[in-house]
């Protein structure tokens, strides 16, 4: 369990996650728990959204989300709205590794939320290049960030 707590402890130190904001991890997994886990230590509220009902009931019962989501019968935006008053997340992590993920996470992120992510070409620590909405794009990325 070091290396997904590793794992979960870099992912969350590379964001502006403080108390008393909002986290949604999407995915239950072991990384995913752990990602909560950290952030409700750092004493966010917590929000998964997880397919596999063992997963969700696992994050549940674990005490690591405040809320436990099922994408494939209720809605994820629709709930964060509502547990945040219309505010949304602050922010979002993807511990599935699916491609729904990605877009239902983008949607649950409040305006001012910084979002971004590297390219293969990118090295080292890399900047993420859409850190608001109104910063540029670059021409060799197709993700739906940089379009």
């Amino acid at each position: 369990m070091i290396e997904p707590l590793a794992v979960a402890l870099h992912g969350v130190k590379q964001t502006t996650a403080a108390e008393g904001q909002v986290g949604v991890v999407g995915g239950a997994g072991p990384i995913g728990l752990l990602v909560a886990a950290v952030l409700k230590a750092k004493g966010l509220k917590t929000i998964i959204s997880e397919v596999s009902q063992i997963r969700r009931e696992k994050a549940q019962s674990s005490g690591v989300a405040d809320v436990v989501v099922d994408p494939t019968s209720e809605d994820l935006k629709a709930i964060v709205s509502e547990q945040t008053s219309d505010a949304m997340a602050d922010v979002a992590f993807d511990a599935a590794g699916a491609a729904p993920v990605v877009g239902q996470l983008l949607d649950v992120l409040g305006h001012r939320s910084p979002a971004g992510h590297r390219h293969p070409w990118q090295t080292g620590r890399g900047r993420s290049h859409r850190q608001t909405d109104d910063a540029g794009s670059d021409p060799r990325c197709q993700r739906r960030l940089c379009r």
